[in-house]
């Protein structure tokens, strides 16, 4: 089926890259009318964020071929088993991340849910030896505290401002057609694009 008008300025092989391109984007109805022309697309798009923003926002080496990629001459874990890389990620150092895709009913958008394997002290260390630590100042159980704090917080950092655009939320729900903030690059990841461009987990061994 040929493409209208609309859709070959989104969606064609004369169309500038992402990188570069600073048009607007198109209306929710014409990008699922996109999406449903080539929905691998789609899929692809899905794993190109997996690969290359949530593995180097998280610290992990991640390939397509993992955890197979342990057979291989170039393996993403180290001699441990552990995938986290040498500075860490927004968490610290994760030596594992662990999950599965599943679809949405609705829409069928793909989403990964995963278990983040942390390093920790009381990985290698018995409870004498965290509390001889502690006692020689070496450990802070605060500093624990305040990771959990900010990595599993279950609250809304600003409850008042969610409560005043609450009824706006609940009415955008679930398409939030209006809302073009989750189709941008996010402003957080361009300093990370630009020192994860040449990033490549066979070369971290």
């Amino acid at each position: 089926m040929q493409a209208s008008k609309d859709e070959a300025e989104f969606a064609s092989r004369q169309h500038p890259s992402i990188e570069t391109w600073t048009g607007n984007m198109p209306a929710f109805d014409l990008r699922k009318l996109i999406s449903s022309r080539d929905p691998v697309a789609a899929m692809q798009s899905f794993w190109v964020h997996i690969t290359q923003i949530i593995s180097p926002a998280m610290g992990v080496r991640f390939c397509l071929n993992c955890p197979r990629c342990w057979l291989s001459f170039h393996p993403c874990a180290d001699v441990c088993g552990s995938v986290a890389d040498y500075m860490g990620g927004s968490d610290g150092r994760t030596d594992a991340l662990v999950g599965a895709v599943e679809a949405q009913k609705t829409t069928g958008a793909l989403q990964l849910h995963w278990f983040q394997y942390g390093q920790r002290l009381h990985q290698h260390c018995s409870m004498e030896e965290i509390a001889r630590r502690m006692s020689e100042g070496l450990a802070d159980p605060s500093a624990l505290k305040q990771w959990y704090e900010e990595v599993s917080c279950a609250a809304y950092p600003k409850p008042e401002l969610r409560a005043e655009n609450e009824a706006k939320l609940e009415g955008a729900h679930p398409n939030f057609k209006d809302d073009t903030r989750l189709v941008f690059f996010p402003s957080f990841c361009e300093l990370l694009l630009r020192l994860c461009t040449n990033f490549r987990p066979t070369t971290l061994l």
